[in-house]
């Protein structure tokens, strides 16, 4: 027969031996303090396994962020000096186009017949082909004074359908009607903020002088002999936040400044009419 008591005994001894391997994998910490109180924790190898699993996460989550932060800084900077160095290139492009505008005005005042025409002008066809009726309108041009011109009612607005498109409109009034018709040239000129990086911008196109505009007959031309609305576009403008003032200035046939009248961006910007 078998021996029954054999292998229990047997199997006892096999279950201790797999106790104590157990009680092998783990520990027991102790922290004593400055008073002599003592504090235990008992580590498994499981727990450790934890711990040390999440400490290298921390590890690698923490060494990722700094890397790419310090990344992230250089590369903002990078950009930062590419978006100066091509702030300086427009600006020096939009001087070169100013003067080769001006140059190309110049050689075709130079070259091309008086028949030409310009929108917004009086033709050349008609000051030449009417010598007497263009000295008289000179002669009342010169005796405009400022004191019989008036502009009010500036406003400037965006289009609801076209978000990239703003349109102007201001009331010219002749003060003094008894002495006929007055005409002229108008400009609508715009003063950028202060580190907005605008120039100043002046409508129609014409090159500035500190701010003025150069060319008088480039202005929209008009003759009232009561008033009338002034009306155009601000081209290649995509916001007006980036503005300050606008300012209106308003020249005899003859070039000499009427009016000059300069209102604040704040109350003459409407989002529409």
């Amino acid at each position: 027969m078998e021996d029954l008591s054999g292998s229990v005994a047997q199997d006892s001894q096999l279950k201790n031996i797999g106790r104590m391997l157990k009680a092998q994998k783990s520990w027991t910490l102790l922290l004593i303090g400055d008073l002599g109180k003592i504090v235990s924790f008992r580590l498994t190898t499981p727990a450790l396994l934890v711990s040390t699993t999440c400490l290298a996460a921390i590890l690698v989550v923490v060494i990722y962020s700094m890397v790419s932060y310090n990344l992230v800084r250089l590369e903002n900077r990078r950009l930062r000096n590419d978006l100066d160095k091509f702030g300086a290139k427009l600006e020096t492009a939009e001087k070169a186009k100013e003067k080769a505008l001006v140059g190309l005005i110049v050689l075709k005042d130079s070259t091309e017949p008086s028949s030409v025409t310009t929108e917004g002008t009086e033709p050349e066809a008609l000051k030449t082909a009417q010598p007497s009726a263009r000295s008289e309108k000179d002669k009342a041009a010169e005796l405009v004074s400022p004191a019989r011109m008036s502009v009010d009612n500036l406003e400037i607005w965006q289009e609801p359908d076209e978000s990239d498109v703003f349109k102007y409109q201001f009331a010219l009034k002749n003060i003094d009607r008894e002495n006929g018709k007055i005409p002229g040239y108008t400009f609508l000129v715009l003063k950028p903020k202060d580190g907005s990086g605008e120039s100043h911008r002046a409508f129609p196109w014409t090159p500035l002088k500190n701010g003025v505009p150069g060319i008088f007959k480039r202005g929209q031309y008009f003759s009232i002999a009561r008033f009338k609305f002034v009306r155009g576009t601000l081209t290649d403008v995509n916001t007006i936040d980036r503005f300050e003032v606008a300012t209106i200035y308003v020249y005899s046939y003859t070039g000499d400044l009427l009016v000059k009248k300069v209102f604040d961006m704040a109350e003459i910007f409407k989002s529409q009419l």
